[in-house]
């Protein structure tokens, strides 16, 4: 159900139109007085759980059973809508220390209030910001981040859009054992937004890290062909060209748990009724694209509406069918020369090293998410005056990617909205 379709719902018609009621989710609790919610049972460790209409998957070696669909944390959802996702299962919920500058932590810990050990929260830092005396302003970011989230721990506490050198970092690991031993965290992640292939192998091989929050979505993968669209060809790896699939199946090796994000790459609702099978629609096809990926855990999304709870809580335990892959495929086919896949090639190609993928995404959460304070603020943290002027129309960047994205254009354009 779109929002084009029908008018929005408020909080009492949702709960009197939906069938499935409220659920409790705390399946497993911890030793008394030690934080431990969600962990599946020692005995069988089982991969996916359905209860009260909802499907927890297995989070990687950290036990944690987490819902299908995820709460994404920018910006975050009104209280009532998020009370009743609560209500339904979503046991999920991520945040970071920037995001609506820390209102997100906040928001979420008004709202668990009271049922904290149902509830699996991740939340990020970045410790690639600090300079000096890293450890311990580590550990002061994540006092501060329990302080704005009302709780005494957190789950998961991950490094924000960190690659191996923040990561791997000796002052990084040893705060994060250190929160460990403290009680104050429960288990380590990380978060990806480019050049996952390259950046997150090191990572996982680590054995530092339980959890990684990919980018991922049907633009992720193979390309598509208008041969291939019209012959409705289904691939037998839908990840082959990107290199994902390597990566997907270095984390189940290694049993890192897997959340995914930035499931609606080319436009979450963009021409509705053209990209529609039966009652699924476009959204609801992309989060089942991504939960049909093995290893995948929980699918973040920002539920910013009753329509859109609704929506997302349909799919649940669901399958892609063969008209839903085939009405991907027109759409990625459709929109493939304008969405950035954040694969880095064109960054590692660029010879002034312009942070190109940084630089579409704050494109993207203008021109696709309306975050326009947000992406206006993230492009001029990364990106300077000096750094644009750096770009000397060489066009390797075009050249580099495998998309054939015009980058240069795309590139202008940004600076034109952000700068």
């Amino acid at each position: 159900m779109s929002k084009r379709q029908r008018r929005a719902m408020d909080r009492r018609e949702f709960i009197a139109r939906s069938a499935m009621g409220a659920v409790g989710v705390g399946m497993a609790v911890g030793a008394a007085g030690a934080p431990g919610p969600l962990l599946a049972a020692e005995e069988t460790k089982p991969k996916r759980i359905s209860k009260g209409g909802m499907v927890y998957r297995r989070l990687g070696r950290t036990e944690l059973m987490v819902s299908e669909i995820g709460m994404g944390g920018s910006p975050s959802p009104d209280p009532s809508v998020f009370t009743v996702a609560l209500d339904r299962g979503v046991n999920y919920m991520d945040s970071s220390s920037g995001y609506m500058r820390g209102n997100g932590e906040r928001n979420i810990g008004v709202v668990v209030k009271g049922r904290r050990d149902k509830c699996v929260i991740s939340t990020k830092f970045h410790p690639g910001r600090f300079d000096e005396n890293v450890k311990a302003k580590c550990i002061e970011a994540v006092e501060a981040a329990l302080e704005r989230l009302q709780t005494d721990y957190v789950d998961i506490m991950c490094v924000h859009g960190g690659g191996p050198d923040t990561c791997l970092n000796d002052e990084v690991v040893a705060a994060f054992e250190q929160l460990k031993n403290d009680g104050k965290i429960r288990f380590t992640g990380v978060s990806n937004h480019k050049d996952p292939v390259n950046v997150l192998p090191p990572i996982i091989r680590s054995g530092h890290y339980d959890v990684v929050l990919l980018a991922l979505s049907r633009f992720s993968g193979t390309k598509v062909t208008e041969q291939d669209v019209k012959a409705g060809k289904v691939y037998d790896d839908w990840l082959q060209d990107s290199g994902l699939q390597s990566v997907l199946d270095l984390a189940a090796e290694h049993d890192v748990g897997l959340v995914a994000m930035k499931s609606m790459a080319g436009g979450a609702r963009q021409n509705v009724a053209q990209y529609q099978v039966g009652d699924t629609t476009l959204p609801q096809a992309k989060l089942k694209w991504v939960l049909d990926r093995e290893g995948v855990a929980s699918c973040l999304s920002e539920l910013l509406s009753f329509d859109i709870l609704k929506e997302n809580l349909a799919i649940v335990g669901t399958t892609l069918t063969a008209e839903e892959q085939a009405m991907l495929r027109e759409h990625v086919l459709a929109k493939s020369a304008d969405v950035c896949r954040m694969c880095g090639a064109c960054q590692r190609a660029c010879p002034a090293n312009v942070p190109i993928p940084d630089i579409l995404r704050c494109v993207m959460y203008h021109d696709e998410h309306g975050k326009l304070q947000r992406a206006r603020r993230s492009y001029r943290r990364r990106v300077s005056a000096t750094m644009y002027a750096s770009c000397g129309n060489c066009d390797a960047c075009i050249r580099a990617c495998p998309h054939g994205l015009d980058i240069k254009a795309k590139l202008a354009y940004a600076h034109s909205i952000l700068a």
